[in-house]
């Protein structure tokens, strides 16, 4: 059977936090389900996260991306504290320090 992989494109505070929990939820049910759920946890680990060696924790397939460098690194020290999954550091990108969730300040700033 093929096997999809999926990458998350984490964009924003929303996202980044929205994208963590989601792939907490996914940590936590690949390390607690019972024998009988042996599929679905290789399922949920080989679609969302990367191969890793045995031992070490899983890697998410997610991007994060903020204008504000503190919501990504806040994401990725959350996952790395669960002990069970974390980021690649490599697959983030903050720009500026932000805009203070002032949309317009943001788009007329740092926008096009």
């Amino acid at each position: 059977m093929s096997q999809q992989q999926v990458v998350t494109i984490q964009l924003g505070q929303c996202g980044n936090q929205v994208g963590a929990e989601m792939f907490h939820t996914f940590a936590k049910e690949c390390t607690t389900s019972s024998s009988s759920d042996v599929d679905y946890s290789h399922c949920i680990s080989d679609t969302f996260f990367r191969p890793c060696l045995d031992g070490q924790k899983m890697v998410a397939r997610g991007v994060l991306i903020d204008m504000e460098p503190k919501v990504i690194q806040g994401a990725i020290s959350d996952a790395k504290k669960s002990g069970i999954w974390s980021y690649d550091v490599a697959s983030s990108f903050a720009k500026q320090s932000g805009s203070a969730n002032n949309w317009a300040y943001g788009c007329n700033f740092y926008g096009p």
